[in-house]
């Protein structure tokens, strides 16, 4: 996995940088959220409470994932601006709850005539 910045502004306001990137993925399928975050948290030097990814999305046909991200100047910034539901998003995999499950197709029964 590889980022790549595409664009970077500061929002004094929020106090947050936002930042655009392109994530290449050659031979595998999209990263996880929570592998992309640790990856810009580290980039930038900052805790990864401050980080939060707000979009990412795969370019048809290819292996780059374009991916909208803020970089909060501490966790406590963080947590009074950002959705809890884009809180929720970014965790790890194990905290959210999914973990690896076989999935279950249900066969249905025959309509009676």
């Amino acid at each position: 996995m590889k980022l790549r910045k595409e664009s970077e502004k500061y929002n004094q306001t929020l106090k947050r940088k936002e930042v655009t990137f392109a994530v290449d993925h050659p031979s595998s399928g999209t990263p996880l959220l929570f592998e992309i975050r640790k990856e810009l948290a580290s980039m930038n030097n900052v805790k990864l409470d401050s980080v939060y990814i707000s979009e990412a999305y795969t370019l048809t046909g290819t292996n780059q994932t374009v991916v909208r991200a803020e970089i909060y100047d501490s966790p406590e910034e963080a947590k009074l601006v950002v959705p809890k539901y884009i809180q929720m998003r970014n965790l790890p995999p194990a905290e959210k709850g999914e973990e690896a499950k076989p999935t279950e197709k249900k066969v249905s029964e025959p309509a009676e005539k």
